[in-house]
Parts: structure tokens; sequence; C-alpha cells
């Protein structure tokens, strides 16, 4: 059986070429699944209302919503959605 000598040089190419494969592979997938998140200021400062009537809105599911460790989100395409008739 042969031995193969890797060297370090060949160690940090590979390396190399793993992470262009990582960044080629996700930066294709982000860009397909992009989407632009809002606060809750910005939600309101959009709509033109105040926390607790967002809050109603909330309460009500009459706007969605995602909360991340205590934080609440908004699709961006959710609120420009209800500008829709």
């Amino acid at each position: 059986m042969d031995a193969i000598i890797i060297t370090k040089q060949d160690l940090d190419q590979f390396k190399s070429e793993i992470i262009q494969e990582i960044r080629s592979k996700m930066g294709s997938r982000m860009s397909d699944n992009a989407e632009t998140w809002l606060r809750t200021r910005d939600v309101c400062r959009i709509l033109k209302i105040s926390p607790s009537t967002l809050q109603n809105l909330r309460n009500n599911r009459k706007i969605p919503f995602q909360k991340l460790n205590g934080l609440i989100l908004y699709k961006k395409s959710d609120i420009e959605s209800l500008f829709e008739i």
C-alpha cells in the first residue's frame, strides 16, 4: 500500500476550495430566499400608527409577524401587501 504525503500547503488549498464552495452554495440560496424584515418602530412609521395599534393588529391576527428571542419582526412583503387592493 503506497503512502500519500499531504503537506500543509495541500491542506490550505483544500480549505480554500471548501470555503469557496460553501460560499457559492450559500450565496445562491440567500439571494433566492432573501427577505427584508422590519422592526416594530419601522412598521409603525410606515403605517403611521402607534405601537399599541400595531399590537392590537397582532393580537387580532390582522398582521403576520415572527418572534425571535423576544424581538418582534414583520416581513416587508407582508406590510406592503396591506396596501394592495
